[in-house]
């Protein structure tokens, strides 16, 4: 999928020049093109080492001043689209989550549970925030990710022992509620299918211990 993207971009470049991007933590991009430019930043697709092709989204307060003055970065208004851009994803995030219960209500019913739950799998990245005594608290993001999508924010992880600051990366289950705790109202994972199977079962008479 990334080299079909890039493969786009690089079209819509049509023959301008390729070009080598510097951001101000000295990490150089080879070959560039750059689409998608938001009042944040902008994509590129590059070639990274080894060859092949890559893209990622990269922000412009990463980079030289001269590249902000080039594509007219604004604090104020790149502070203002952020502030969308997470009230939207806020908004996404409860009404799936509201489908979610939905849905896994009636295929509960069914006896469909374990199918349903497996549809509804994440391949994550997580970074740990803090242990509890079943499990973590962890940031969930997509393995490849931009300021638009692949966040999904903060969850309550079952059966997955990580310290503070530790990585993990792989498929998480959901359990089909939340748990309130001191970092919020958090859904609940777990690296297991057939674990998550018996949590959703049994979440009406048993809550996890925060």
């Amino acid at each position: 999928m990334n080299k079909f993207l890039c493969g786009i971009m690089l079209f819509a470049a049509g023959a301008a020049s390729a070009l080598d991007l510097t951001t101000n933590d000295g990490k150089v991009y080879k070959n560039v093109s750059i689409s998608s430019v938001t009042p944040v930043g902008f994509d590129i697709c590059y070639t990274p080492k080894g060859g092949g092709l890559a893209i990622r989204e990269i922000l412009f307060t990463d980079l030289s001043p001269a590249w902000q003055k080039k594509y007219h970065y604004n604090p104020k208004e790149a502070a203002a689209f952020t502030s969308k851009v997470e009230k939207l994803q806020k908004m996404r995030r409860e009404d799936l989550e509201k489908q979610y219960k939905v849905w896994l209500a009636r295929e509960e019913e069914e006896d469909n549970i374990e199918a349903a739950i497996y549809a509804k799998r994440l391949n994550v990245q997580l970074t740990s925030i803090r242990a509890t005594p079943f499990g973590c608290v962890a940031y969930a993001d997509a393995p490849i990710d931009s300021l638009t999508a692949g966040h999904y924010g903060k969850v309550l992880i079952m059966g997955l022992e990580l310290d503070n600051g530790d990585s993990w990366a792989g498929n998480i289950y959901p359990a089909g509620y939340s748990v309130t705790v001191s970092e919020g109202n958090l859904p609940v994972y777990t690296p297991s299918l057939d674990q998550a199977v018996i949590l959703s079962r049994s979440r009406h008479n048993t809550q996890p211990q925060k």
